[in-house]
């Protein structure tokens, strides 16, 4: 024991010395320590890259690697507290699992482990393929996926260019090029903005269906427009869910594109200008309700942490599920064997690339998901019909138009 120049007292305690004070654990503590997650305090299921940890985190971390995920933390750069039953910050939960020394190296070298079994399981399976998840990457696991989240990418980037051209006042907000959305930067949405937009947008969005769409000489122009008008209410309602979702908005706040935001609070706000006054709180009491739908949407997102590969493969069961109301019997046929392809593809990326044997649950979380967008679209085809009758597309038609004629 020595003085500090403080007046302070430090205590010098060697290794040694610790272990001396401290209880001596019998070798039953031990072995139920050693067992135990360091990174969420679950059961653990072994070693993975280095550390003892559960399956969950294991495979958390795993994934981040091979998808180069980029985390954003709830607390904007607090350390997070990370426990098994609490919805864990992914960035906090990543950095943890770094801190305590797992390997990223040890990701893509370590020997496939139950693969083997399940790559290698009875004849009933040979009609799945047989991957090395070692040296085949996403586009040959899951090529039709792939390609269709990279165009997607495109799109929304175009999509994204588009609206800041739009900016009420000519100003794009100072966060445009930032990771981080900061709320009190977006305008708030209004019903005139919208239709501006979807009108600019329109274009990009037939380019991007088009561009994922196999050769199909024998649809008409009808045909098409049907594929065009039945996709977009839902691929509307999951960006704006998505995109609440991915940036961490308040409780009251929902990203309606992505650059502006509703307020659950104000909901007056985005009728101001377009409606005749005494129909504004029936029309705002509308829209809180459809807040409340698509925010149950963010809440299954936040539960399920989709990677960019089970979004595009949502977005392709949307785009095939839709169109198989055409009473054309060749693209119904189509869509059956588009949704088969998104499927077999789910499979083999679930198995070989997030290393998910058995991966039923989370499957089942993203149709969930699914149903949930289903749901709320057709709800919004039918406030379209009321929102009609309310004279609120009296100054202008085109989303009317383009959804129900």
């Amino acid at each position: 024991m020595e003085s500090c120049p403080s007046g302070r007292v430090s205590l010098q305690i060697t290794k040694l010395e610790v272990h001396s004070l401290s209880p001596q654990k019998s070798p039953e503590t031990t072995t139920l320590e050693e067992k135990c997650c360091r990174v969420c305090q679950a059961a653990s299921d072994g070693s993975h890259f280095g550390v003892e940890a559960c399956r969950a985190c294991a495979a958390f971390f795993r994934r981040s690697i091979v998808l180069s995920k980029e985390y954003i933390c709830r607390q904007q750069g607090a350390m997070c507290k990370i426990f098994k039953g609490t919805r864990m910050c992914r960035k906090c939960r990543f950095e943890k699992c770094a801190r305590l020394g797992m390997i990223a190296d040890q990701v893509q070298n370590r020997p496939a482990e139950k693969e083997d079994t399940y790559m290698h399981a009875s004849p009933s399976s040979s009609e799945s393929p047989i991957y090395d998840p070692v040296k085949l990457s996403i586009g040959q696991i899951a090529p039709m996926l792939h390609d269709m989240n990279e165009k997607f990418k495109h799109f929304l980037a175009v999509q994204k260019s588009v609206e800041f051209t739009m900016v009420e006042g000519g100003q794009m907000p100072r966060d445009a090029f930032d990771t981080v959305i900061h709320r009190t930067e977006r305008p708030l949405a209004t019903f005139p903005t919208m239709c501006r937009l979807a009108r600019a947008i329109l274009p990009c969005l037939i380019e991007f269906v088009q561009s994922v769409l196999p050769p199909i000489p024998t649809l008409s122009t009808d045909e098409m427009w049907h594929i065009y008008r039945a996709f977009s209410p839902g691929l509307w309602i999951f960006e704006s869910a998505y995109f609440t979702y991915k940036f961490n908005l308040g409780a009251n706040l929902l990203m309606f594109t992505q650059t502006t935001v509703i307020d659950m609070e104000n909901t007056r706000h985005f009728y101001e200008n377009s409606v005749v006054e005494h129909n504004v709180d029936t029309l705002a009491n509308m829209l809180k309700e459809c807040m409340h739908r698509d925010m149950d949407m963010v809440r299954q997102l936040r539960e399920l942490e989709p990677t960019e590969i089970e979004v595009i493969g949502l977005l392709g069961i949307l785009l095939w599920d839709q169109n198989a109301a055409c009473e054309k019997e060749s693209l119904v046929q189509l869509a059956s064997e588009q949704r088969d392809k998104i499927f077999q593809e789910l499979n083999s990326y679930y198995r070989f690339v997030l290393n998910i044997p058995d991966y039923a649950v989370r499957l089942g979380k993203l149709m969930c998901l699914y149903s949930s967008l289903q749901h709320n679209a057709g709800h919004f085809k039918e406030e379209l019909e009321l929102f009609n009758i309310m004279n609120l597309f009296q100054a202008d038609t085109f989303i009317y138009d383009f959804i129900k004629r």
